[in-house]
């Protein structure tokens, strides 16, 4: 079983968007909303992608799609740090490590002063992941952004 990270190529929007759609709409009864939203941000990232400080990691698992990880530096408030998921053949088998690995060594390469994300509670392995990274929790707060009320939570990391 190969496991590997590649840069974007054509089709990677549509298998990320397809992942997130499936695994929100069944883990969190997210609905068209959310998927709409991750879609479009998604496809507004893709066109900048070449921008300097953007990075895109793709996992693949046995030759197939596994997830992605992108690291969206054109924002003012610091790197931002998005559309992190693994598919559940792909899970705990280090990958996610690896794809914030990679994610990470950019944003340090990069110079960057602040990473953060945004997420909710109730996500654990990511979580796990995030402050291994070195991120720490600064904010939570309940948000109906997505289109089903949870308690968002921002991340943030900076360098030492």
């Amino acid at each position: 079983m190969a496991t590997f990270l590649r840069d974007y190529r054509p089709a990677d929007l549509g298998h990320c968007v397809a992942l997130h759609a499936t695994y929100y709409a069944h883990a969190w009864s997210f609905g068209a909303y959310f998927e709409s939203k991750v879609a479009s941000g998604m496809a507004d990232f893709i066109l900048r992608l070449d921008g300097v400080g953007n990075g895109w990691w793709t996992a693949e698992f046995d030759g197939t799609y596994a997830g992605s990880i992108a690291i969206d530096g054109d924002d003012s408030k610091g790197a931002h740090l998005r559309w992190f998921i693994l598919a559940d053949t792909a899970r705990g088998k280090g990958m996610g490590k690896t794809m914030m690995d990679a994610a990470m060594a950019h944003c340090r390469a990069q110079g960057f002063p602040l990473v953060y994300l945004d997420t909710f509670r109730g996500l654990d392995a990511a979580r796990r992941l995030y402050e291994r990274a070195g991120f720490r929790l600064v904010r939570e707060r309940e948000d109906g952004t997505w289109g089903t009320t949870v308690i968002e939570q921002r991340f943030e990391w900076t360098p030492r």
